[in-house]
């Protein structure tokens, strides 16, 4: 559709030297192109001369395209200018190398439903992060979904949509049809306004053709295509193999009609959709062997404050037991201990005395000041979020050795953790209660609710509603660590990149160079240890921290565990973004690092790759 563009005859637009034509719309015409003044590849969209015509469309266009380059996300494609040069109007933004959604599935037919999952949740993380600032993006397909580098899902194209729909002009070249029919809503073929509801209806679209091969609805004519939305016959008897039929449930609701029926957000479909597994999980691959200790680091082991030696955390209790865990009990089944890995001579760790041995144990983190933050960009364009380097300083405090494991939040979940009120704070009962939430994500997925491995799946509200669990069963005070005390932990007092040095080593963290492609036990990485001790802070799961998503560096020090604190919200309307930290399996190097800071909803459990877990931390190591 659209007025025939002039082609771009010249080889540069401004400092922008133009490459091979990377596609072509109604609209506009996109180019592979050198920044020449920065040396950066970037993907420019050359809008067609016709619509330069109409100011309506320019000022509307130019307002979207600056509104879309205020979202920071790294499933949000990038814009890095807009400008104008010889009477055209453009958009340079991050080239994206991988290819379209779409060619993928023309390519393969369909995909593997972990990887629909996965785009999915890529997705619906950059849909909630856009609603949360007011922009709807109205043509979700796959089309405007690319693959960067690392095979990340990156959605492209916000604003545009809403321009042509303010423009006489562009309605007229687009024949009166704005949006992609085959995944607009109902509402939007009877003109009424698209909120956040058409973008998670369209996802539902776009999971449907991953999953079968087949736009689910398709016609010769758009009236075919309206036809087809309306028609209650929308899904196959049979679906593809690997696909589970609680798909069907999901989709259901995903496309309902009314949009107050659909899914709260986009990241609530992701999440459905995580929860929708195949029967038969394929087998999980065997860890890297903990590494055997000399007799003379056995007979140097850390002991505990009454002077006996440190237990191992005792997180390889029986799942399938029924012994229910109420309101202080401390009884614990039976486990089997295992040999401690070798920490820093330095450090200082144990079980707090007379706790039972589900408590999670803890590491000492000695006053003083330490480095935090980056000294390097690392990571374009969120590298600001970790500058500048500077030194803080923090009093004494404990953290968990280890993230905490399925053994040791079962308790929790067979106990009053979700039941009691008091646990809670008021957003996340609300939100517990509504949901009717009564264990994480994938608590019953063999794939990741071995006792040993992180516990994941969990929302913030569950992991703050744990730690007063736990507090309360102990008499202990137990909390989520800041992030400031969490990087500390991670990295030490010299700002250095990784727990173990500067230099990555491979063997010393779960993270995708590892290839293992799931989470392992918690401490099967010692030689990953950090100063101070503490394991797996590089890799393995993302670790919720209390601390809201609103701090500029130099961090601030604050207490983060106080009520009034956890009931602060950000702008974000569907939720407060918090900060977690330390890469999970599915991710490279760069995010393992101890620097590395981002954020997630505080409803968000994270999906079956790339999710959310927990470390304790305390300010004593006894009551």
């Amino acid at each position: 559709m659209g007025a025939d563009p002039d082609p771009i005859e010249e080889q540069h637009l401004g400092k922008y030297r133009i490459g091979r034509e990377l596609g072509r719309g109604g609209f506009a015409t996109v180019f592979a192109a050198e920044d020449t003044q920065l040396g950066r590849q970037v993907a420019l969209k050359v809008l067609h001369p016709a619509l330069m015509a109409d100011p309506t469309f320019v000022q509307g266009f130019e307002r979207d395209a600056r509104a879309a380059a205020a979202l920071e996300h790294p499933n949000i494609a990038t814009i890095y200018e807009l400008g104008q040069e010889g009477g055209r109007l453009f958009i340079a933004q991050q080239l994206l190398a991988g290819g379209t959604l779409g060619a993928r599935i023309a390519q393969r037919s369909a995909l593997p439903y972990p990887e629909a999952v996965r785009v999915t949740r890529e997705i619906a993380a950059a849909l909630d992060v856009a609603h949360a600032a007011g922009m709807v993006h109205r043509d979700v397909k796959p089309a405007n979904i690319l693959f960067n580098a690392r095979d990340e899902a990156v959605l492209t194209d916000f604003g545009l949509v809403r321009a042509i729909e303010q423009s006489a002009v562009a309605r007229s070249s687009a024949g009166g049809m704005v949006g992609t029919p085959a995944y607009m809503a109902p509402e939007l073929w009877e003109d009424a306004p698209g909120g956040p509801e058409v973008d998670t209806y369209a996802l539902g679209c776009v999971v449907f053709e991953m999953m079968t091969g087949q736009v689910l609805f398709a016609g010769a004519t758009p009236p075919a295509v309206m036809r087809a939305h309306f028609s209650p016959r929308r899904f196959p008897e049979r679906w593809p193999q690997g696909v589970p039929t609680e798909v069907r449930r999901v989709l259901e609701r995903a496309l309902d009609a009314n949009p107050q029926a659909r899914f709260a957000s986009a990241g609530a479909l992701a999440e459905a959709l995580a929860r929708a597994q195949p029967a038969a999980a394929p087998p999980t691959p065997q860890p890297p062997a903990p590494t055997r200790r000399r007799k003379s680091e056995t007979d140097g082991a850390p002991r505990t404050r009454k002077g006996s030696r440190a237990k191992a955390p005792d997180d390889t209790a029986d799942q399938a037991q029924t012994t229910r865990y109420q309101h202080r009990q401390t009884a614990v089944p039976t486990a089997t201990r295992e040999p401690e890995p070798p920490r820093d001579s330095k450090s200082t760790a144990g079980t707090i005395a007379g706790l039972p041995d589900w408590v999670p144990e803890l590491v000492v983190v000695p006053a003083g000041p330490f480095l935090m933050g980056s000294s390097t960009n690392w990571w374009k364009p969120f590298n600001e979020y970790e500058m500048p380097q500077h030194t803080l300083v923090l009093p004494a405090y404990w953290i968990g050795r280890t993230e905490v494991t399925n053994a040791q939040f079962r308790p929790f979940v067979e106990g009053d953790g979700y039941t009691n009120q008091a646990y809670w704070t008021v957003d996340g009962w609300a939100w517990r209660v509504k949901r009717r939430v009564t264990q994480p994500s994938f608590w019953n997925d063999s794939q990741w609710n071995t006792p040993k491995q992180p516990v994941v799946g969990v929302t913030w509200y569950e992991a703050v509603a744990y730690c007063r669990w736990l507090s309360a069963q102990t008499g202990h005070p137990f909390r989520l660590p800041s992030e400031a005390e969490w990087e500390k932990a991670a990295r030490g007092t010299d700002g250095r990149i990784w727990p173990w040095g500067n230099t990555w080593a491979k063997g010393r963290a779960n993270t995708s160079e590892a290839g293992i492609n799931r989470t392992t036990p918690v401490g099967q990485y010692p030689a990953g240890a950090s100063p101070y001790g503490a394991l797996d802070m590089a890799g393995n799961v993302y670790e919720w921290c209390a601390t809201v998503w609103r701090k500029l560096y130099p961090y601030s020090v604050e207490d983060e565990w106080t009520t009034a604190y956890l009931k602060e919200k950000n702008e974000n309307s569907f939720g407060t973004n918090r900060v977690y930290r330390g890469g999970s399996w599915n991710n490279d190097r760069t995010y393992a690092r101890g620097g590395y800071r981002f954020y997630d909803l505080d409803v968000f459990t994270g999906s079956a790759d790339n999710t959310h877990g927990l470390r304790v931390a305390s300010s004593s190591s006894s009551s």
